[in-house]
């Protein structure tokens, strides 16, 4: 015996709260942020109420007797179809992507903050605050050269003074993942076009960053600088480096 079409469609509610309440715990589970989260909720939440709104059009809009009550019933099953290939793509989603989504918000929020770095590491320049440029070198490269006298040795060569410049980019120059855990990842900061009080103008600046290592952290920081200065007579290019061999 077939219902009719409004038992069934007072029955809708039922599996739309179950498959609202299965997406909050297993988008929960998966996000673990709860902005993610809420906000993925309402889209799923509004296309559940969009629905319904369009279930009652179509039901005016049908045929009267079974066939608009089969009609109305296939498109509830189609849609219950739909969110649960929806929750279930979220359930191996960590799986597909290998390295799951708390290493990748690991790898976005390190390379968020050495781009950060990177405005401040300038202001460093500008400042020509040896002290401060120091620091930011890994305690490995502290310890291998004497970072003071290079930069010191560095601004002399400088003409004028750092003004600005036109762009500033991030790369990664090297990511590893090890037992899947992000356990290195390397990175590269770079300058085009510096201004100096003087007007004279370099084309490139930049340095490397370990911004994570797991197997040793004394070799996180600033691993080397380079100062892209001018051409020779040969049209060879002639480097400044502070902390490379």
């Amino acid at each position: 015996m077939i219902k009719h079409a409004s038992t069934i469609h007072g029955n809708w509610n039922m599996p739309g709260m179950l498959m609202f309440t299965s997406l909050l715990l297993l988008v929960r589970l998966i996000c673990r942020s709860s902005k993610n989260c809420i906000r993925l909720l309402l889209r799923v939440h509004l296309k559940i109420i969009i629905t319904e709104n369009t279930l009652n059009s179509t039901k005016k809009a049908s045929h009267s007797g079974w066939y608009g009550e089969m009609i109305l019933y296939m498109y509830k099953v189609k849609l219950i179809t739909k969110l649960t290939c929806f929750v279930t793509i979220l359930a191996i989603m960590p799986l597909l992507c290998g390295c799951g989504l708390e290493k990748v918000q690991e790898e976005t929020q390190l390379c968020k903050t050495a781009k950060e770095d990177g405005k401040q590491f300038f202001e460093y320049l500008k400042e020509e605050d040896i002290q401060s440029l120091s620091d930011l070198f890994s305690e490995n490269e502290k310890n291998k050269y004497d970072l003071k006298k290079e930069w010191k040795a560095f601004f002399e060569q400088i003409d004028g003074n750092f003004v600005s410049y036109d762009e500033m980019s991030f790369d990664e120059n090297q990511r590893t993942f090890y037992d899947n855990q992000l356990s290195k990842l390397i990175g590269y900061v770079e300058f085009t076009n510096i201004k100096t009080s003087t007007g004279h103008i370099y084309e490139k600046m930049g340095y490397s960053i370990i911004l994570k290592y797991s197997y040793d952290s004394k070799e996180e920081g600033v691993s080397g600088f380079s100062l892209r200065k001018e051409r020779d007579e040969n049209g060879e290019l002639v480097m400044i480096y502070v902390g490379v061999s």
